[in-house]
C-alpha cells in the first residue's frame, strides 16, 4: 500500500502530476521552474534539516526512460546538477525517483535521453547516495490526490537500487497491480 520514509525527508512534486507526496519539507514545482532554483532550494532545505542532511529526497513527477519531467526537465546532460547534493559532503541518504519508466533502457547508451540505467547511475554518482527508480509505468487511482504524511505509494514492476558508485546494488520486482493501481 504505502512505504513510510524516515524523516527528515523532502518531497519535490511537479505540478503536472495529480497525486502529491508530503514530507517534513514539501515543494511544488511548476513547469517553468529552473533546475538551478529547484536544486538551490533542495540544498538549503537539506543543510537546515536536523543533522544537516535529508534521509530521503522524493522526486514525484512524470518520467520517461532517462528523463524526469521536473520543472524545466532533467535529462542525462542536465543530471550533473545532482552534484550540488554532494558538496562539500553528501546531503541526502536516498533519492526516490517516483516516475514512470525512468530506469528503463529504451535507447542503450543514448547521451541525452533514452538510457534510464545510465541516467540513474549518473544521478547516484553525482549525488553520492542511493537512488531507487522503476523501469515500469507507475499508477495512482484518480481519487488519490495527497498521500499520507511521510509515505510514498507502492511500486509497480521492477525497481532498481543504485549505490553511490552508480552500480545496481539491488533489484526487486513488484506486482503490476494493487489495491491502488488495479483497474
Amino acid at each position: 500500500m504505502y512505504t513510510s520514509l524516515e524523516q527528515p525527508s523532502m518531497a519535490v512534486n511537479d505540478s503536472r502530476l495529480a497525486a502529491q507526496v508530503q514530507m517534513w519539507n514539501t515543494r511544488l514545482v511548476h513547469a517553468n521552474d529552473s533546475l538551478g532554483n529547484i536544486f538551490d532550494n533542495i540544498v538549503s532545505v537539506a543543510k537546515s534539516a536536523p543533522g544537516g542532511k535529508l534521509k530521503n529526497l522524493v522526486f514525484n513527477c512524470h518520467g520517461f526512460p532517462g528523463y524526469l519531467q521536473m520543472g524545466e526537465g532533467i535529462d542525462r546532460v542536465s543530471a550533473v546538477i545532482f552534484r550540488m547534493l554532494s558538496r562539500p559532503k553528501p546531503l541526502v541518504d536516498t533519492i526516490w525517483l517516483r516516475s514512470c519508466l525512468v530506469a528503463r533502457i529504451q535507447k542503450p547508451g543514448d547521451p541525452v535521453q533514452g538510457d534510464g540505467n545510465l541516467f540513474c547511475s549518473e544521478i547516484a554518482q553525482y549525488a553520492q547516495c542511493m537512488v531507487l527508480a522503476s523501469t515500469t509505468e507507475q499508477k495512482t487511482h484518480d481519487f488519490v490526490r495527497l498521500h499520507p504524511f511521510g509515505c510514498i505509494d507502492e511500486w509497480e514492476g521492477t525497481v532498481l537500487c543504485y549505490g553511490p558508485k552508480g552500480n545496481v546494488v539491488d533489484s526487486t520486482t513488484y506486482p503490476k497491480w494493487s489495491m491502488w493501481t488495479s483497474e
